[in-house]
């Protein structure tokens, strides 16, 4: 009986159900978090779930988020290793074993790796808010401020506003002028850690205000003309959500064809 028992169970093949091998996505992630969760995937014998991955860097280790359908696990890890086998645990059981990471609790993710996500996520980037001042080459100098509107993954599409003003040194002979600009723009992002490059293109109108001196006999001239324009804008982030900017502008009017290059210096509001 013994023996009619045990050898049809040893006989019966061990295998492994198809939905139980272990793949995961890893959308996002430096090369050495990529290639530690690849070995330790590879490795595991039993899965439970399907994983899409992210790796971020961040000022205390790894920000590490795995979606699996509408449920959101999110930790900070000191290195790639501890994400390697964090990863593993949440497909072969959801279970946190004695791996080297914070006690957070899945239902309430932390608030700081939520904003890390959000800031240096390219895929996931916030709108931006940016002000500051501006000088043109011909001896012009003011304010602007351009918004995000829409935002399709690294790309956006935004609007600008400013003023220039400008006032020779002999003033009550020359005269000064005011200058208002509307921008509509359209720009793409390149992200590596906390720096931030805008390459930008912007179509719009300036309105063009003059007062005269006295020798064109205190008359006012004003007009409204087409201009186009393009920047590299450079941002450091000091801060989740905020940022130092800066870089070159280049301005052309359509109307007489004249362009003037100038500067951008200011600082960046995450939305």
């Amino acid at each position: 009986m013994v023996l009619s028992v045990a050898v049809p169970a040893a006989a019966q093949p061990v295998t492994r159900p198809a939905q139980l091998e272990c793949a995961v996505d890893i959308v996002l992630a430096p090369d050495g978090a990529r290639e530690a969760i690849q070995q330790w995937v590879a490795s595991e014998p039993r899965c439970v779930r399907h994983l899409a991955v992210r790796v971020v860097p961040t000022d205390g280790g790894l920000y590490l988020s795995a979606q699996d359908g509408s449920k959101l696990r999110e930790r900070v890890v000191p290195d790639a290793q501890s994400a390697a086998l964090l990863v593993v645990s949440w497909m072969a059981d959801d279970s946190l074993g004695t791996l080297p990471v914070p006690e957070m609790s899945d239902a309430e993710p932390a608030p700081f790796a939520t904003t890390v996500s959000r800031r240096y996520t390219p895929a996931e980037q916030s709108r931006s808010l940016i002000v500051g001042g501006t000088a043109v080459s011909d001896s012009r100098a003011g304010v602007r401020a351009q918004i995000d509107l829409l935002q399709f993954d690294r790309f956006s599409i935004g609007a600008a506003a400013g003023w220039l003003g400008s006032v020779d040194r002999h003033r009550g002979m020359d005269g000064a002028t005011d200058t208002v600009q509307a921008r509509l723009l359209a720009a793409v992002t390149f992200q590596r850690g906390r720096w931030t490059l805008r390459g930008q293109v912007g179509v719009g109108a300036d309105v063009v205000g003059q007062s005269g001196g006295r020798m064109d006999g205190d008359e006012s001239k004003s007009g409204v003309s087409p201009h186009v324009e393009a920047g590299a804008i450079l941002q450091f982030d000091i801060s989740h959500g905020l940022g130092i900017v800066g870089g070159p502008l280049v301005d052309a009017s359509l109307g007489d064809g004249n362009v003037n290059g100038g500067g951008f210096l200011g600082v960046r509001v995450g939305l």
